[in-house]
């Protein structure tokens, strides 16, 4: 697609989005796709956007990933180490992990969907993490501040409200 009509179909977006009822954010979304596709705004479609980030932070794909990854652990102690504490339970999840890592994932990692001999198991929350977040696995000692961080607190408060 040429950039005019990359820029036409922006403003036809934003055109609609300034139509929807009753929703503060898409309307601010879309004057500001607005501003940019007129050339008065950002210079940049993530300035506009308000997704650019300053030197040395993450990028939003990359906060989006890791958040992502943290609420998989969360699940992942939840469903397989409900009564371990934080410390116990990282110790199992990060030694799930590292054997799956070292082992099944260099042949499961070729899959789309996630493989059915590992769906429902205690390495399924890995294969979705390394799916998503690059890097070699975590050390128990990082999982476990990810399952003392105030979003596990209010995490398992939703979901065990969830079930009742």
């Amino acid at each position: 697609m040429s950039p005019d009509r990359t820029i036409g179909a922006l403003r036809r977006l934003a055109g609609i989005g300034l139509t929807v009822p009753n929703d503060p954010d898409v309307q601010v979304l879309s004057a500001a796709l607005i501003a940019f596709t007129e050339g008065d705004g950002p210079a940049s479609l993530d300035d506009a956007l308000g997704l650019s980030v300053q030197r040395g932070e993450p990028s939003w794909q990359m906060a989006r990933a890791r958040s992502e990854r943290n609420r998989m652990l969360r699940l992942a102690a939840l469903a397989f180490h409900p009564k371990e504490t934080p410390s116990q339970a990282a110790r199992l999840l990060a030694a799930t992990w590292r054997e799956y890592w070292c082992g099944g994932w260099q042949t499961d990692k070729r899959a789309v969907a996630c493989p059915a001999h590992v769906t429902g198991t205690p390495t399924e929350p890995f294969w979705r993490i390394m799916k998503i977040w690059p890097g070699a696995p975590l050390s128990a000692k990082q999982i476990a501040e990810v399952l003392r961080s105030a979003e596990t607190i209010a995490f398992e408060y939703s979901t065990r409200a969830q079930k009742s």
